[in-house]
């Protein structure tokens, strides 16, 4: 039998034990919550992307379901009510675009009708063979200017059908890379001054034709993207409203029709890595292009990443020349001749860079 004084000891212990676990279990519970905390944010964030992912996938069928419905009801109408009211080629198609809300989600279908030109060979060169089609869809919240779904299609004549032009400018949009080829579902813009008067969506052959038109001095512009507007096709500088070239900007007189060819790229890059560790003095590389040259400092660095040249971005197919110096000791690296060619152009997934190594 155990004596008072052992008893009265076990009773004085017990509770320090129990006191000591009750401490340990509260850095458990506080550790637990912390860590609970942590996945359950990862868990919402991981929650809330792929929610934000399935709403743009479902608002991508939506307007892609849209725009169909839309280019079908079109195609269901006769060949001489193809066209806006009020429009070239004129129709029954209302201008004004249409909105429809679907899962909370606000849609808006743009319709164009555009006159193309064709030509058999042989034939006039400015006369309207057949119509294109072109069908936009916006998703409010989702896209905001950028079409969630964009369609184009032709609409022929039931009967060979010529119809003469008066004033009239024909647009061929080209991407550049590789050389002269055509690019579809480019967006061209008619203006006068700040004023839009005509836009179209190039179709298979990349050419538009805007007919009709009064004599006056027409800026052209032309947009393209892809993505989501991700990426985006520049215009070549000299081919810009007032550029060098002249094709961005004419000026129509009586009974002109003119052709403008509109040259279009995606940007790219060229990086420049510069050795020479032993380089004690002014570290210099320069990059040399058809419209100029640019030289910077590199200073501390030992890299250089140019992405234009006077003020223009870098097109993929062009020449360039790259140079690297050291005044101290004396050393010059290069020329070094390049040409930027992108692999899977357009559709790279991030900015394309080529890289040139300087010993």
């Amino acid at each position: 039998m155990l004596s008072n004084a052992s008893r009265n000891a076990l009773t004085t212990r017990a509770p320090r034990r129990a006191s000591g676990h009750g401490g340990f279990a509260m850095v458990e519970v506080i550790v637990a919550v912390v860590l609970f905390s942590l996945v359950a944010a990862t868990f919402v964030d991981s929650l809330a992307s792929s929610q934000r992912t399935y709403n743009k996938g479902r608002a991508k069928t939506t307007a892609a379901h849209l725009a169909t419905e839309a280019m079908e009801k079109i195609r269901g109408l006769s060949y001489t009510n193809v066209g806006l009211v009020g429009g070239d080629p004129v129709g029954s198609i209302p201008t004004a675009p249409e909105t429809v809300t679907l899962s909370g989600v606000t849609y808006t279908i743009t319709k164009t009708v555009d006159w193309v030109d064709d030509p058999i060979p042989g034939t006039s060169t400015f006369t309207k063979h057949y119509k294109s089609v072109g069908v936009v869809v916006t998703a409010a919240g989702i896209s905001g200017a950028t079409p969630v779904a964009e369609y184009t299609t032709l609409v022929a004549p039931p009967v060979q059908q010529v119809v003469a032009s008066t004033q009239s400018i024909r647009v061929v949009v080209n991407d550049m890379y590789p050389a002269s080829t055509v690019l579809r579902n480019a967006r061209v813009t008619l203006k006068i001054g700040s004023t839009t008067v005509r836009t179209a969506v190039t179709p298979t052959n990349g050419a538009v034709v805007f007919s009709n038109l009064p004599t006056a001095t027409y800026d052209i512009t032309v947009t393209k993207s892809i993505w989501w507007g991700i990426r985006r096709w520049t215009t070549m500088a000299e081919d810009l409203p007032g550029g060098a070239s002249g094709q961005g900007r004419e000026d129509l007189t009586a009974g002109e029709n003119v052709t403008k060819t509109i040259r279009m790229y995606v940007p790219v890059k060229l990086l420049a890595n510069v050795g020479g560790t032993s380089c004690s003095g002014v570290k210099t590389v320069s990059l040399t292009a058809s419209w100029g040259t640019e030289t910077f400092t590199l200073g501390f660095g030992s890299s250089k990443l140019f992405t234009t040249v006077n003020g223009r971005t870098l097109h993929p197919g062009a020449g360039y020349t790259l140079q690297a110096n050291c005044s101290s000791p004396v050393k010059v690296a290069g020329p070094v001749a390049v040409t930027i060619v992108p692999p899977l152009y357009p559709l790279f997934t991030t900015d394309y860079t080529q890289t040139v190594n300087f010993p």
